[in-house]
């Protein structure tokens, strides 16, 4: 029984330094992720994939809107206002439904002061 009771002890600790390994690779992984999305020269959006509601929105596209962050999260694309055409709007937010992304770069934007804005501008 002895062996039995060091054999599990050893597995135990063994889990235990596999778990603290795996927080740190995830930890490394998330900062990495971070610091892509925010230093990202593309405006980016992050979604809800079921309601369509903004989670997050790298720099860049703050900057180019006007907007705070905190006047674009928790809102759908098509109630902030610029996305003029809120039908378009939608459609494409089905169209990233069933394929996982989309780019929005044809679609003209309107800044928080009123200024039309393109993607490849």
């Amino acid at each position: 029984m002895t062996g039995l009771v060091w054999w599990t002890a050893k597995s135990l600790n063994q889990i235990n330094v596999d778990r603290k390994q795996s927080e740190v690779k995830l930890r490394n992984s998330e900062e990495r992720y971070h610091r892509l999305f925010e230093s990202a020269r593309d405006g980016i959006f992050l979604l809800d994939f079921n309601t369509g509601i903004i989670t997050d929105v790298n720099q860049f596209m703050i900057d180019r809107l006007g907007y705070s962050h905190e006047e674009l999260l928790d809102k759908h694309l098509w109630e902030v206002g610029f996305f003029k055409d809120a039908g378009l709007s939608k459609d494409a937010f089905l169209q990233l439904q069933s394929q996982g992304y989309i780019r929005y770069k044809d679609l003209p934007l309107e800044t928080k002061d009123g200024r039309r804005w393109r993607w490849n501008s």
